[in-house]
């Protein structure tokens, strides 16, 4: 397991890249790759209350605190993203990043233990068809990832509400998200987290540069 991601497993969306090749930009914005979390065992989650948090608002909690990423946060997220996406240069997800959080229909927010972010989440409303729904937007966990050595303690789940909740807020009706069909470890943790799967794809591409 890479460290605890996203979506905690690593996921593939109907006709989108798959998380390796995805970048947090806006346009792609699908990466549930659990850095592990995505991708490794899964640590068993419980939502907790939180007041949803309005820009550069926070919620505490004995030590640790939930806060939405604003513009001074995006190298702090860099640094966690990275080790979901490694391929990428942590300055390009920093920039890319730094625009995510200044558009309305995004929102990402870090967990800290102490001054030491440690998880985060990413989401984003979906205006396009997402599989199983009903209505538009939807709220679509894209990324979710807990360092390890915190992972287990519930903070996935503390994420995932705040994701939930500024979609509600957003006026959405459904929250979606997605998973590879090989990622238990992320299969378990959605289902855990009262999501239902709706349906399973193989996705095929073709090059067409090569071809006369």
């Amino acid at each position: 397991m890479a460290p605890v991601s996203s979506k905690w497993m690593t996921k593939t969306n109907a006709g989108r890249r798959s998380h390796e090749d995805r970048r947090p930009t806006f346009s792609t914005l699908s990466s549930n790759r659990a850095g592990e979390i995505h991708r490794q065992a899964v640590p068993s989650y419980k939502k907790t209350w939180y007041t949803p948090l309005t820009d550069d608002a926070q919620v505490v909690k004995g030590s640790a605190m939930i806060k939405r990423v604003g513009t001074n946060e995006v190298r702090e997220l860099a640094g966690l993203a990275i080790q979901l996406w490694p391929d990428h240069d942590p300055e390009d997800l920093a920039e890319e990043f730094r625009r995510l959080v200044m558009n309305n229909d995004a929102v990402c927010f870090i967990k800290y233990a102490g001054n030491r972010p440690i998880a985060f989440a990413q989401c984003q409303l979906r205006h396009d068809y997402v599989e199983g729904t009903e209505s538009s937007p939807v709220g679509y966990l894209e990324g979710i990832y807990v360092s390890e050595g915190y992972r287990k303690k519930g903070y996935a789940a503390e994420l995932l509400s705040e994701c939930e909740k500024w979609a509600k807020d957003k006026g959405c009706a459904e929250f979606a998200s997605d998973c590879e069909l090989g990622n238990t470890d992320s299969f378990r943790f959605h289902m855990s987290m009262g999501f239902e799967e709706v349906n399973r794809i193989i996705c095929f591409r073709k090059d067409l540069r090569a071809r006369q």
